[in-house]
Formats: C-alpha cells, structure tokens, sequence
C-alpha cells in the first residue's frame, strides 16, 4: 500500500472512540499488588463448602484460583468460612470476596479473590503467616529462575565449545 493510500485508508476508516466510564467496575477489582505464581497447585488450594479450587497465583491481599467443573461464583460473593491450604501450612475459617472473573478460550475461568476482614484478631495473625508464605514462595521462584539462567548459561557454554572444536 503506498503512502498516499495509507493516509486516505488512516482518515477514512479509522475512527477514534472515547472510553466510556464503566459504573459497573469495582475500584477492588484493579489489583495494586504482584501476586506470586503457584507451581505445585496440589499443595496451594483454597476449599470452598468441601470442593478443593487449585491457587493459580497469590499475595498478601488474595488469590486467582481456578475454576472447578460443574462450580461457578459470581462478582461480589462472599464466600465464608473457607480452608486455605498453603503448602505444610493450613488457615481453616478464611473469608473472602470474589472480586473479579477472568476467562479465556480455551481455559478454566480464574476468579480473583480478596482476604476479607471479618475478624480483627484473626485478620492480624493470619496475614503475619500469609507475609512468611509469601515471602518463601517469592524466594523460591527467584531461586528457580536463578538455577534456570545458570543451567542455559551451561548448555550455552558446552554448545559454544563444541562449536570451537577442532577436529
């Protein structure tokens, strides 16, 4: 396409629409915080009324779980009384809100989840223990990214003195 057309094809057809606020957004919704990516998804679940829902990713505020067969949550439902499973480490009786919903072709819906909280004395101690969980997963992931990098950093190696072999 040649310039003139560009910019008869760019005036024409192209036509600049003003986002609309969205009344319906909730302000929680929007996450401020980076959640940790969960790996081992046996040993991170949240059970809600006796079904196990895998945690996708994590932090101190909430969690995107999975979506399980045949279960489904709408935006704004409060969910009491949960079991939060977090590798060795258990909180029965965790409160949370269903915040946001994510879906994708092709994949299981991910729920976003907020901590809610219900009970003050509760509340203090278990985000004490959700910071140290927090906390060793973060650890973890950047020590498996380190041992990744050191690992291509060998292969590449090993293949840069094979290719400077003479034989």
């Amino acid at each position: 396409m040649n310039e003139q057309a560009m910019d008869e094809f760019t005036e024409e057809f192209i036509e600049i629409l003003e986002l609309e606020e969205d009344d319906d957004q909730d302000p929680d919704a929007v996450r401020k915080t980076f959640r940790i990516p969960i790996r081992d998804k046996d040993r991170y679940a949240i059970i809600i009324n006796g079904t196990k829902f895998p945690i996708e990713d994590i932090n101190a505020k909430g969690a995107g779980i999975l979506m399980v067969k045949d279960h489904s949550f709408a935006r704004g439902m409060l969910l009491a009384g949960c079991e939060l499973l977090l590798g060795d480490s258990r909180f029965p009786d965790v409160d949370c809100e269903i915040v946001h919903i994510t879906s994708i072709k092709g994949e299981p819906p991910l729920f976003g989840v907020k901590w809610s909280d219900t009970n003050l004395t509760k509340a203090e101690d278990f985000q004490n223990q959700l910071a140290g969980v927090c906390e060793s997963l973060k650890k973890e992931m950047l020590d498996k990214g380190r041992d990744d990098i050191q690992d291509n950093s060998d292969t590449q190696d090993d293949s840069d003195k094979n290719s400077n072999s003479i034989d």
